[in-house]
């Protein structure tokens, strides 16, 4: 709610420095959803209410952007992160998650409308599980109250059972823990 991105020291918790302002313009922001680094550094934000993707440098000029227009068109992204030169991103209010390129030109999408495996309601955070010489891709299926499992390429292999309400953001621990928060209980479950 605030329009911008923040950098802590991990070490100590000290603000280090912030960048973004409210608007639509390059840099500027209407509620991130969230933000990562891909393997060049460069900082990646879920532009949630300009229904973009915009790639910046550490200090916030903009690199490029996309999911704004075209055919595959994003609808309030969530979440985006980025995994073996790809932009995996959850299309909130188009219940997909859409697969971009290292250019942000548009692959493939995964999932649909729907309560059945497989299908999405509202994805919000996702990750990428490391399980043996797979990678498993967690969605939180936020409507559905659910975690889901898909394959990279998007091929559904699995669910949670355990009761969640309102699963917003997702995580691994080294240890290959699942940390999921739920925004309804005000809690974090640790799966797995």
């Amino acid at each position: 709610m605030n329009h911008r991105i923040q950098q802590f020291n991990v070490q100590t918790g000290n603000f280090v420095k912030s960048f973004g302002k409210k608007g639509a313009g390059e840099g500027e922001f209407q509620n991130p959803g969230s933000v990562c680094v891909d393997d060049e550094g460069r900082v990646v934000v879920a532009d949630y209410g300009n229904n973009r993707i915009q790639v910046l440098t550490k200090d916030g000029k903009l690199v490029f952007k996309f999911g704004d227009s075209g055919a595959e068109k994003l609808n309030n992204p969530t979440g985006c992160i980025y995994h073996k030169n790809m932009f995996i991103v959850s299309d909130c209010q188009n219940n997909s998650l859409k697969v971009f390129d290292s250019s942000g030109t548009f692959l493939y999408k995964i999932g649909q409308r729907g309560e059945a495996d497989g299908r999405l309601s509202v994805p919000w955070g996702l990750c990428v599980e490391q399980y043996g010489n797979r990678q498993n891709l967690l969605v939180c299926d936020n409507n559905n109250c659910r975690i889901q499992q898909f394959t990279v390429e998007g091929c559904f292999t699995g669910k949670t059972v355990t009761g969640l309400q309102d699963p917003m953001h997702i995580a691994t621990t080294p240890d290959g823990r699942i940390l999921v928060s739920d925004y309804e209980t005000k809690k974090i479950h640790v799966l797995k």
